[in-house]
Formats: C-alpha cells, sequence, structure tokens
C-alpha cells in the first residue's frame, strides 16, 4: 500500500516530521499524538 511522507509548512518551507502507514490516516488524533511526542522538541512550530 506505501507510506505517507507527514511533513508541514511554515515560512514557505517543508518541514518532514515523519512517515505514516494508511492505518495512521485512518486515527488522524493518535498520528498527531506520534508526531509531537516525536518531533515536537525540533519542530515546536507545528504543534503550536
Amino acid at each position: 500500500m506505501g507510506e505517507w511522507l507527514v511533513y508541514y509548512v511554515h515560512n514557505e518551507l517543508n518541514y518532514y516530521l515523519d512517515l505514516a502507514d494508511h492505518k495512521e490516516i485512518k486515527d488522524p488524533k493518535k498520528l498527531f499524538d506520534r508526531l509531537k511526542d516525536g518531533c515536537e522538541w525540533e519542530f515546536p512550530f507545528a504543534f503550536e
């Protein structure tokens, strides 16, 4: 099936956060929490 490349656009730049499979996309809250736990320290502006 493949994976999704999850990124955040900030000040016209793309910040690549992680990969997610199709099952994860079906539960956006769970995916957001996983991304926040793993990426917030490096990209805090993506989770404001």
